[in-house]
């Protein structure tokens, strides 16, 4: 994976895009998270998703990580999201990783919440 891989996400882009198109869509068709999907806020400029994958590696089987990107600038947003095997190994990262410092910034690790998807739906 290359150091500065990662998702370019534009401040008007819904985060219920971000969560379909960083997921498989099939496991999202009930809105609903399966548990698994988590949102990292409060990360530093200086955290990749190869550094966001480790640190939740520590925890359990990481499935993906991305840390979100300025599509202008290149510059990390400081969110990103992690989607480990299992529930429970989520809801381990939870417990071992929430309100925990990552390379000089403590960071917010929470289950990605759901809700009404924007896309195309009334």
């Amino acid at each position: 994976m290359a150091r500065n891989e990662g998702v370019y996400a534009s401040p008007s882009i819904h985060l219920s895009f971000l969560f379909l198109s960083f997921n498989n869509p099939a496991s999202c068709d009930s809105g609903q998270n399966p548990g698994n999907n988590l949102h990292v806020s409060g990360l530093s400029s200086r955290v990749d998703t190869r550094d966001l994958e480790s640190a939740f590696a520590k925890i359990g089987r990481v499935k993906k990580a991305s840390v979100m990107y300025d599509p202008h600038t290149r510059e990390s947003r400081g969110f990103g999201f992690v989607t480990m095997e299992s529930v429970e190994e989520a809801e381990a990262a939870v417990t071992a990783l929430n309100a925990t410092e990552l390379m000089g910034k403590t960071m917010t690790v929470e289950k990605v919440r759901l809700g009404k998807l924007m896309l195309g739906q009334d």
